[in-house]
């Protein structure tokens, strides 16, 4: 569902090249890549945006909330809960 207001997302740290891997099945074709956790929310933004400019769709006028959950280690537990919120305006994020 690339047009909805809530974003489920997968990322999960690959210690052999030190990278964040982002997916969502939520939208199709999203793929991120991040050398930290604080790059990670402007590239899923970013994106998200260039997505849904391939599929010719508008950015809803509603926020969008990203839910990232970031797993890291040996457990599929998740390690870090991260919500990206996207307006029009603003992009902000907290842990």
């Amino acid at each position: 569902m690339l047009s909805s207001n809530h974003i489920q997302i997968k990322a999960v740290w690959d210690e052999d090249v030190k990278t964040w891997s982002a997916t969502s099945e939520d939208v199709v074709g999203l793929f991120v890549e991040a050398s930290n956790l604080d790059d990670l929310p402007m590239r899923i933004i970013s994106t998200y945006l260039d997505l849904l400019a391939v599929a010719n769709l508008a950015l809803p006028a509603a926020e969008i909330v990203f839910k990232v959950v970031c797993i890291k280690g040996e457990s599929t537990a998740p390690k870090y809960d991260l919500n990206v919120y996207h307006s029009q305006e603003v992009a902000a994020v907290t842990c």
